[in-house]
């Protein structure tokens, strides 16, 4: 008599790409974060009292 496999459920094999594509996601979303906060603005205005004046 021949063994066989047990039916694999639809979503089987979908896990592993859903955490993928879910984890890419995450990484982009955080990179066009460090982009908005470091890329768009170089230098932020620094009043010139703070530069002349004593501390």
């Amino acid at each position: 008599m021949r063994q066989t496999r047990p039916a694999e459920p639809s979503g089987g094999r979908r896990w592993p790409l859903a955490i993928g594509l879910g984890l890419l996601l995450i990484v982009l979303v955080n990179l066009a974060f460090i982009y908005v906060a470091v890329g768009v603005q170089r230098d932020d205005p620094v009043a010139e009292s703070y530069l002349t004046e004593p501390r």
